[in-house]
This record gives C-alpha cells, sequence and structure tokens, in this order.
C-alpha cells in the first residue's frame, strides 16, 4: 500500500475564502463531507468495505475537493491483485461543476501515480480514477481503473 503525502496552503482572508464558497454553493455544488464507494467489489474478509465494494471519501469545503481517499485494486503483471488505499491528495479546485487530477507520489518509482476526474451534481458525485503502483512482490507496476460515486453525509 501507498500513501500520498502533500503540504497545504493557506489561503489568507477569510473574505476570499468566503467568495470561494459562495460560487461553490451558486453553481450547486453542496459542502461538506461525502462517502460512496467504486465499481469494484471487496475482497472476501476485508474491512472498511461500503456496501461491498472498495470505499471514496473526501470533503468539499472552499471551493475544492479535499482529503480524497479511495481504495482500488490494480492487476499486476503476473495476475496477483495489489490493493492499493491512497491519500493526502492536495485540494482540487472545482470548476463548473468538475474537478480532478494527475497525481504522482513524492519519493514513488517512475510511472507511479493517480489520474482521478469528478463531477458534481447537487449532493451526488460521479468520477473515475486509474492508478498505477509498484508491486514490491514482483518489483513490476500493477494497473487498475475504476468509476465512483458518493453522496453528501
Amino acid at each position: 500500500m501507498r500513501r500520498l503525502r502533500s503540504r497545504g496552503v493557506l489561503i489568507g482572508g477569510v473574505s476570499a475564502l468566503s467568495l470561494m464558497v459562495s460560487a461553490a454553493v451558486a453553481g450547486g455544488v453542496v459542502g461538506g463531507g461525502y462517502k460512496g464507494h467504486t465499481a469494484q467489489k471487496c475482497l472476501a474478509g476485508q474491512r472498511g468495505c461500503t456496501r461491498g465494494h472498495e470505499p471514496v471519501t473526501f470533503r468539499i469545503s472552499g471551493g475544492a475537493v479535499r482529503n480524497f481517499k479511495f481504495s482500488v485494486k490494480d492487476r499486476c503483471p503476473d495476475g496477483h491483485t495489489l490493493l492499493v488505499t491512497a491519500s493526502g491528495y492536495p485540494p482540487m479546485h472545482i470548476t463548473n461543476g468538475k474537478f480532478g487530477g494527475t497525481f504522482r507520489p513524492a519519493h514513488g518509482a517512475t510511472g507511479e501515480g493517480s489520474v482521478i476526474k469528478g463531477t458534481i451534481s447537487g449532493r451526488r458525485v460521479t468520477g473515475s480514477v486509474k492508478d498505477t503502483s509498484l508491486s514490491h512482490r514482483e518489483n513490476r507496476l500493477c494497473h487498475g481503473r475504476t468509476t465512483f460515486t458518493a453522496k453528501h453525509r
């Protein structure tokens, strides 16, 4: 498993923050916590599953998606499955109800990373995640992709 980490930057001024929140709310975005699941089913006996599927959680505040965390199963070249739980992504700014980005781990192997895309519609968020992670078992890259849905809590 791997964890992505980043440092946040504090936005100065309450008025700038309130303007971003107002813009997000005006665009139909509901702030707060979101919880959902991916299209991938959990492994037998796995903890933390949501309705039998891999979990997705995040928050929307200040016009951005924050604290994005997901689990995805990557398929490796030798056929085994690598369960990846990733978190620590920097804030993804919401523009016209959409967010996302391409992320590379700070100390990861060449080729490792994630691509996240999402669309917000009121209290519901849909999107996709593509992940490439290194399997230490075979020292090769594993690939996974899935879609997700989440609802405001």
